[in-house]
This record gives C-alpha cells, sequence and structure tokens, in this order.
C-alpha cells in the first residue's frame, strides 16, 4: 500500500511546525495558507480517500481515485 502525503494538515500550527523542519518560515506557510498551496482542515475532495493523520497534523491518504 502506498500513502501519498497531502497538503492538509489539522490546524496552522500544525502546518507551521511541519515547514519549519524544512526551513521555511512562518510568513511563508502563511502566504501559502491564503494561496491555498497548504490548507487547513480535512480534506474534502473527493479524490482523497482513506485518511490518516500523523504525528506532525498532516493527512495521509493511502488512496487517490
Amino acid at each position: 500500500m502506498t500513502f501519498i502525503g497531502t497538503a492538509y494538515f489539522v490546524n496552522e500550527k500544525s502546518a507551521i511546525d511541519y515547514y519549519a523542519k524544512q526551513e521555511t518560515d512562518e510568513a511563508s506557510v502563511k502566504e501559502y495558507i491564503e494561496e491555498g498551496l497548504i490548507c487547513i482542515g480535512k480534506p474534502t475532495n473527493t479524490k482523497i480517500h482513506d485518511l490518516s493523520i500523523d504525528s506532525d497534523g498532516r493527512y495521509w491518504s493511502n488512496e487517490l481515485k
């Protein structure tokens, strides 16, 4: 089974913390959220199925249809 990381996070803090590990600053993450490149909350896209949340607060899918 292949897991696919999504651009969705449970909350803004989780996204900021996740991207800080990749040396992306908070202002940039907030800009990405405003632009829709990073999304907050559970995915509503009908092509994303079988969701799980990792320890970073990021949603993962094991199936894309």
